[in-house]
């Protein structure tokens, strides 16, 4: 097997055009869209072959006037290699730079800047081979990837079908009917089995800082202690659950 068959593929994140849309479309904290993009991405990496290189460029902004950005720029280097552009370079440095790393890598784009291309004398036709857009599921909530024919988007249906197949193989579980010795349990015995059960949600992972729990009173207590108040895993819907009603 030759280096070149084991060389990652590359996809270029335009960050200040994800949280933009997060933010401006959706009502969404702006990190936190980015970071769960960058989420998806990190889960599809693991159904491709070589795997994904993710990059992420991000220009300064208004988000980085909040208190907590070193923290998300953190879960941002985690998910991926980061490049940081100052406030002081030009509006459209950032946008160059994205075309740039995607042609030079012959890889993806994540951005619904629909003349990005344009910064290297690219045509509509091929930003469209590399553009990976990003949709809001109205229901959960969660953020969906449209993604070009070909390997990358292979790997991505098949995280859906897993998340599907999880979420049929738990359905399956819970309809299992109870054996005789449950059924000769007293009632009190029933309802803690019921209310362990229903604690426990299988390994999951903090969106914000990635951080794993494994019941709800764990969540209900990260979401308490760090304000992190949405959930991604195998076991969950595929957006995720988000946490209400804390403060």
């Amino acid at each position: 097997m030759s280096m070149t068959e084991l060389r990652p593929t590359t996809v270029v994140v335009d960050g200040l055009n994800v949280m933009g849309r997060a933010s401006n479309h959706w009502s969404m904290d702006a990190w936190f869209g980015l970071i769960q993009v960058l989420m998806i991405l990190r889960s599809v990496s693991s159904r491709v072959f070589g795997g994904l290189e993710v990059i992420t460029v991000i220009r300064e902004h208004g988000a980085f006037e909040k208190d907590y950005v070193s923290e998300r720029l953190e879960q941002v280097s985690r998910l991926s290699r980061l490049i940081l552009l100052s406030e002081r370079s030009g509006r459209e440095d950032d946008d160059f730079l994205v075309m740039s790393l995607s042609k030079l890598h012959n890889g993806y784009f994540v951005s619904h800047d629909l003349s990005i291309q344009k910064h290297i004398g690219e045509d509509e036709r091929w930003s469209k081979e590399r553009r990976i857009l990003i949709q809001l599921d109205p229901v959960t909530r969660g953020i969906l990837l449209e993604i070009p024919r070909g390997e990358v988007k292979d790997g991505y249906d098949k995280l859906a079908i897993y998340d599907h197949l999880q979420s049929l193989l738990n359905t399956d579980r819970d309809n299992e009917p109870e054996d005789d010795a449950a059924d000769q349990q007293p009632e009190e015995a029933f309802d803690d089995v019921e209310e362990n059960n229903q604690s426990h949600i299988g390994k999951v992972n903090c969106t914000y800082c990635d951080a794993e729990v494994s019941t709800m009173e764990r969540a209900r207590e990260h979401t308490r202690n760090t304000g992190h108040n949405h959930y991604r895993g195998w076991s969950l819907p595929p957006g995720g659950i988000t946490l209400e009603g804390f403060e």
